[in-house]
């Protein structure tokens, strides 16, 4: 029989992640350790920096955008234990700083104008809109705006050291898993299932991109918010509750960093609302989503002119998305047998097919095979050429073998959640193939590996909701046995 006293110990237990303030994080054992993490890390950076200061107050703002977000999980019962949520953010950070120093900085490019690769382009922008004051005038006709005024505000603050955005980088990273793992506990309602989707911080292509400036942490964080925001209004009876209304200006904003972050919460968004529509709430969300399409080009042409931005005509780009003659980007260098290029040459009416084909090839580029371990090893250890194409590819390869090997988890989420709870298989994993499908669409020309950081945090909860709820196992030998086709397949061309 339990006692008094132990009834109110539990109501106390109970209650207290509600009554965490701001101010009360600070004796708080993770709070310190994260803190001293986030010192650690910039104490050891040793590359491109005004003044060590600036490089402490750059870590410390960054940990306190992971702070606030741990806080209002605690409060919201996702955490169940911050100290392993901490300790992964710290490994993530210390990950971010080697690739950034060695992979980016030492290793390829330096900051400088003309027509690189979209980071190098990033970074001298950015610096260009921090000398100026943040100008407007000193980007004029850029494209991506949102990313570069994104570091250029951050250098603007903290002086011009591309580790700096990689500081806020990371923390972004980490509150995408926040946030995904607060979406999953609004869903299904047991947040100790999804404590482990803090290790996603980890996954070898968010360790390669975000350690640079690019569009992917913000993109990726965007859609996490968007979707955290979908989840909450989904309870709601009322159709333009708080969650609906605040979403508007996250999609505002997701395109300002790249169109296809907006249309990835849009897509979400129909899918999950419309599930819980009667008739006349389905016509609310048509009429909705209808005057969010038409107004899309007046928003973004808005947008780009107030940040200097190249305009940008969805008509023109959608007509060479269906167009297959057009999808070749002619200043692309397309091998003859590449089966990107054969998806896209596809004709009109095999569309639908070519692109859930090419959006699969997306998540599974480059190939994991022949990793030249030796080549990678002789490259850091011997040749100090951190920055060559097998080091980048071992990152890429890797995350691309880790998606293979879900294969039986991804299948039982297909196949067998459909019978089990029905509800978490049109959520995730049926969007999450529609997503795949729309990225394989929306990306005309060589389809880069980059672009799956959108879709890895759905990716690793359809995983779990396939291990949940479904039998994994009866799946690896049809998993092997597709591998095998897909690589018989795969090789046709090149033969």
């Amino acid at each position: 029989m339990m006692d008094d006293t132990n009834h109110n110990q539990i109501a106390v237990n109970i209650l207290r992640p509600k009554q965490l303030t701001a101010f009360s994080i600070f004796s708080r054992t993770w709070f310190i350790e994260g803190l001293l993490y986030s010192t650690f890390i910039a104490l050891i950076w040793t590359n491109e920096e005004p003044s060590k200061l600036n490089t402490l107050l750059a870590a410390w703002s960054a940990y306190g955008i992971v702070a606030f977000a741990m806080l209002q999980g605690i409060k919201a019962r996702t955490i169940t234990n911050p100290s392993k949520w901490i300790r992964i953010y710290f490994i993530q950070s210390l990950f971010l700083l080697l690739v950034c120093d060695f992979v980016w900085l030492r290793g390829t490019i330096a900051r400088t104008s003309g027509s690189f690769f979209d980071p190098v382009r990033f970074d001298y922008i950015a610096a260009r809109l921090a000398y100026s004051g943040l100008d407007p005038r000193a980007v004029a006709l850029t494209n991506h705006t949102g990313t570069i005024w994104y570091a250029g505000f951050i250098y603007w603050i903290f002086g011009i050291s591309k580790f700096y955005v990689v500081l806020f980088n990371g923390s972004f990273a980490f509150v995408t898993w926040i946030l995904f793992a607060s979406t999953m506990t609004e869903i299904e309602g047991n947040p100790r299932r999804w404590q482990w989707l803090r290790f996603g911080a980890l996954l070898p292509d968010f360790i390669l991109y975000f350690a640079n400036i690019t569009k992917g942490p913000l993109s990726a964080f965007i859609i996490a918010l968007g979707i955290w925001l979908i989840a909450r209004s989904t309870r709601q009876k009322k159709f333009f509750n708080k969650s609906i209304m605040l979403l508007i200006p996250v999609l505002m904003l997701g395109l300002t960093i790249r169109t296809a972050t907006s249309l990835i919460v849009l897509i979400v968004t129909f899918i999950w609302l419309w599930q819980y529509s009667g008739r006349q709430r389905k016509t609310k969300l048509i009429v909705l989503f209808v005057v969010i399409l038409v107004s899309g080009q007046l928003v973004t042409s808005s947008l780009m002119k107030f940040t200097g931005g190249m305009d940008f005509n969805y008509i023109s780009n959608l007509s060479v998305l269906v167009d297959p003659d057009q999808r070749h980007r002619v200043s692309l260098d397309y091998q003859a047998s590449s089966w990107n290029a054969i998806t896209e040459s596809l004709p009109a009416y095999l569309m639908p097919v070519g692109v859930f084909i090419k959006g699969l090839f997306m998540m599974i580029a480059p190939l994991p095979i022949n990793f030249h371990l030796a080549l990678v090893f002789e490259d850091v250890i011997f040749s100090a050429n951190y920055g060559s194409i097998v080091v980048q590819q071992f990152f890429q390869k890797t995350n691309a073998l880790l998606f293979l090997l879900s294969f039986p988890l991804l299948m039982t989420s297909l196949f067998d959640v459909y019978r089990s709870n029905r509800r978490l298989w049109l959520m995730f994993s049926i969007t999450f193939v529609i997503l795949i499908g729309f990225m394989g669409f929306s990306v005309f020309g060589m389809i880069e590996p980059r672009y799956r950081a959108m879709l890895l945090p759905f990716w690793l909860v359809v995983c779990g909701i396939g291990y949940y709820y479904g039998k994994p196992k009866r799946y690896i030998m049809p998993t092997a046995g597709i591998l095998a086709f897909g690589a018989l397949v795969y090789l046709i061309p090149k033969i």
